[in-house]
């Protein structure tokens, strides 16, 4: 057997012991393509003076030095300090905060901006969970809590209804959680409980306390025979349709009226072929509707009142809609649609949304929000349907603190009704209204930004609110100033004088809501409350002034807006926030208390004025309540409007309260009294 020679020998004695390519590089040698000896520091970081970093596990030989442990130790204590000085905590257990994408009005230096997106997204920003000061100057706070993204005020209630057993869900946004966070400062402050008020008990609820017991879901026994005998109601039907036709579809015109009443002849007078289950339930429950809303001059029709004409014709209508299993026609739509309105107008929110659900549900699965693709012509019925429907989910889910059932807008490809000077034109409007209510609903409620950056971004949606309602038709372009608030000249016809009337009140209903959060927060900061933040306190404020004054001054001379009984939310959530400030003194936002006593006045007014409802009846109840608590504070404590206030501090608000914001010097030493 031959031996290799000497010399290829030491050729592989040489190879043997070269040290093999570094596949454990820094991160610095991996970016500028040098060979890394592995150590820590490598041979090239420590030349330059860098700090050399590994991004998986350091080499075998490294993990047991203690240099490199050390240096690992005392890294995590620099970024913990870090950590904890940018949140203003010692020690924060909160998860930490994702980034969160925001459009902003105007881009931040490139300095701040997230190096982990591409550049891109120039025209965006994404806001990193960092220190309020970086994101604008205008916005800077002396107050460190301003990055606190806790709200101890912003809280879901969530129970078991008592009357029902069914568990509900209240969200942040929604009338039950306002009015919770009233209650629970009032019995917080006088150590009361739920039992004073007109009986409560304390193990009671508010979702059990406003449930409307007397409008429940019944088993019936449908009796074809006797409704056929009786003609579908004929005697009663034209009132109650009309009833309907000259109230509330104004606000959500889907029906085609003529079309309507040809098919209901037809079904008083036609022949005798049976008609569809579906058709039956849309026309009961449009009669039901009707007979909820309309203005009744007589005491009874028939030997009977309006909720037992209205809940009769309801339940009925249910029965024929379960009798025909749900056909997947526009007649089902259509009367799940109006169960949505009763349910929201006998101010049972939680039903509302199961059937707004069922609505929307049908649509999807019957394709009505899709444009037909084999040519044929739009049905104008259908995209005022699935429209309505659209504008309303967004709407009754943030009034409720729940999700929308909509999904992407990619998926609604049907054509919007055009905005003519017809009374269709309220619905490509209120889709793009609801549209700014969903960014308010996840960038101000359901995002963990902290309260700057709320701030600033609330402000950039209430542009966007300010030029919606530049953009609406001028026969239904609201006036936002008070002694504008009339329903529009004398010409104009009715579906624009309604439809003008519930924009503007929408629109501060969304506009008290968009800044609740800086109210809420003002409400329980001790040391007084920035001015950046007072600007907030009083827009939310002054749109709730606005509301209870525009639904007086509609209620006390328009009668068809006195059975408009979904008005109570409205006016439940302007009295709440009012009476949350009135309970609050540690703000610098100084108000007169005189001129929002007045409007919570108004507010149970209006109340107790639809006492026909037993919700709005036991809502005055609890709203009285608070304000006799706010009223003995006032008499108790003196009139802070009697401190001299620099008039460079005093901010005017056209024909409305007088907001005199203070300093922080003396908010402060207000705070601090006794």
């Amino acid at each position: 057997m031959s031996t290799p020679p000497q010399n290829a020998v030491h050729s592989q004695a040489a190879k043997k012991f070269k040290r093999p390519r570094a596949s454990q590089a820094c991160e610095r040698c991996r970016a500028k393509k040098y060979k890394c000896d592995e150590a820590h520091p490598c041979v090239h970081c420590k030349r330059h003076g860098e700090e050399c970093a590994y991004q998986r596990a350091p080499p075998q030989y490294l993990r047991d030095n203690t240099a490199y442990i050390q240096s690992l130790e005392n890294k995590i204590q620099e970024l913990s300090s870090l950590l904890n000085k940018s949140t203003g905590k010692s020690d924060d257990t909160r998860p930490q905060q994702p980034i969160t994408h925001c459009v902003l009005s105007q881009p931040l230096p490139q300095a701040e901006r997230c190096e982990s997106f591409p550049p891109t997204y120039s025209p965006e920003v994404y806001i990193s969970p960092i220190s309020p000061e970086s994101l604008h100057p205008a916005l800077r706070s002396q107050s460190p809590n301003l990055d606190d993204t806790d709200d101890e005020t912003e809280r879901d209630v969530s129970d078991i209804n008592k009357h029902t057993n069914n568990i509900e869900f209240h969200g942040s946004t929604s009338s039950i959680s306002v009015l919770d966070s009233v209650e629970r400062r009032r019995t917080l402050k006088r150590k009361e409980i739920l039992e004073d008020i007109s009986g409560v008990d304390n193990n009671t609820s508010l979702i059990s306390t406003l449930h409307n017991s007397a409008f429940v879901s019944q088993t019936w026994i449908a009796q074809e025979g006797n409704m056929r005998e009786h003609r579908y109601y004929f005697s009663q039907a034209h009132i109650f349709i009309e009833g309907y036709f000259e109230s509330l579809h104004f606000i959500h015109p889907f029906i085609d009226k003529s079309y309507f009443l040809l098919r209901a002849r037809d079904l008083w007078f036609g022949s005798n072929i049976q008609p569809q289950s579906s058709y039956i339930a849309f026309y009961l429950a449009l009669l039901s509707f009707g007979a909820l809303i309309r203005v009744w001059d007589e005491p009874k029709i028939d030997g009977m009142g309006r909720f037992q004409w209205s809940r009769k014709l309801f339940k009925e209508a249910e029965i024929y809609l379960h009798a025909g299993r749900f056909h997947n026609d526009l007649d089902t739509v259509h009367c799940l649609f109006l169960m949505t309105k009763i349910c929201q107008n006998e101010l049972n929110p939680h039903l509302a949304y199961m059937y707004l659900g069922q609505a929307i549900r049908m649509c999807l699965s019957t394709g009505l929000n899709r444009e037909p693709t084999d040519g044929k012509k739009t049905q104008g019925e259908v995209a005022s349907t699935w429209w309505g429907l659209y504008s309303l989910d967004i709407e009754m889910s943030f009034s409720l603190g729940r999700p929308d059932t909509l999904g992407l807008d990619e998926y609604h490809n049907r054509n919007l009704p055009k905005a003519n000077d017809t009374e269709y034109a309220i619905i490509p409007c209120m889709v793009d209204f609801s549209r700014i209510v969903r960014k308010v609903a996840i960038q101000i409620y359901h995002s963990r930004l902290s309260l700057q950056q709320k701030l600033f971004i609330a402000l950039k949606i209430e542009n966007e609110m300010n030029e919606w309602v530049v953009q609406l038709p001028r026969r239904i372009k609201p006036s936002l100033r008070e002694e504008n608030t009339h329903l529009g000249g004398l010409r104009d016809p009715k579906w624009s004088r309604r439809q003008k009337l519930v924009l503007g009140i929408r629109y501060h209903n969304v506009r008290m809501l968009l800044f609740r959060p800086f109210l809420a927060h003002s409400s329980r900061n001790r040391q007084g409350t920035p001015i950046s933040i007072s600007e907030g306190v009083i827009k939310c404020v002054e749109s709730a002034q606005q509301t209870i004054q525009t639904i007086y001054n509609t209620f006390r001379t328009q009668t068809f807006f006195q059975t408009w009984w979904y008005n109570t939310t409205y006016v439940l959530f302007a009295a709440s926030i009012l009476l949350l400030l009135l309970n609050t003194k540690n703000t610098t936002v100084l108000l007169e208390r005189s001129s929002l006593l007045e409007s919570v006045d108004l507010a149970l007014e209006i109340l107790e004025a639809m006492d026909e409802s037993f919700v709005a009846k036991r809502l005055a109840e609890l709203i009285s309540q608070n304000l006799r608590d706010a009223k003995e504070a006032a008499i108790a404590l003196p009139l802070l409007t009697e401190h001299p206030i620099p008039n460079w501090y005093t901010m005017q608000i056209p024909n409305l309260v007088s907001f005199k914001v203070l300093s922080l010097q003396l908010a402060i030493t207000l705070a601090h009294e006794p």
